[in-house]
């Protein structure tokens, strides 16, 4: 378990989030999107590390980008990780939080203007079946408590937390 001391918890508070695209997060985005067979296109997807957290009980989101967003960095998507838990999570559990992240993607075509759509998916049992059925019910304890050791929750905090 991390012991982070009370101190550099105060240092995160206190600090202003920092946004850094991240071309790991990116590599390993491609990864998962090729061992999952993700068929995600045309979306283009921003990935950024948000330091020190996206927030205390999110350890990372996918949102549609805005119009303006969009019209500044052309993605449709950002997938949003906070800096302090990719940067303690071991490769294996990246892959499948970023697989989780992505399955939120969304392209639909537009039948009657023959343009895309770019939705997000609302979490449910079937879509997200594949991150248990491959990597079982139990991944997301470990990320919720990595949360909670480096964050100081407490026990009413940490109920809190979802993935």
């Amino acid at each position: 378990m991390i012991d982070f001391e009370s101190s550099q918890l105060k240092k995160m508070e206190s600090k202003k989030k920092e946004f850094l695209e991240s071309e790991e997060m990116k590599e390993t985005a491609e990864q998962v999107i090729r061992d999952n067979h993700l068929d995600l296109r045309p979306s283009k997807i921003g990935y950024v590390l948000v330091y020190p957290y996206v927030s205390k009980s999110v350890p990372g989101k996918c949102v549609k980008t805005t119009p303006e967003l969009k019209f500044y960095t052309t993605y449709d998507y950002m997938i949003q990780i906070s800096g302090t838990i990719w940067d303690n999570l071991p490769e294996a559990d990246r892959k499948i939080l970023l697989l989780h992240l992505l399955l939120y993607v969304l392209p639909i075509m537009n039948e009657k203007t023959g343009e895309w759509d770019f939705k997000l998916r609302k979490p449910d049992i079937i879509a997200f079946s594949r991150v248990v059925d491959k990597h079982g019910k139990d991944w997301a304890l470990g990320i919720k408590t990595l949360m909670t050791s480096i964050y100081n929750l407490s026990a009413t905090q940490e109920e809190k937390v979802r993935i």
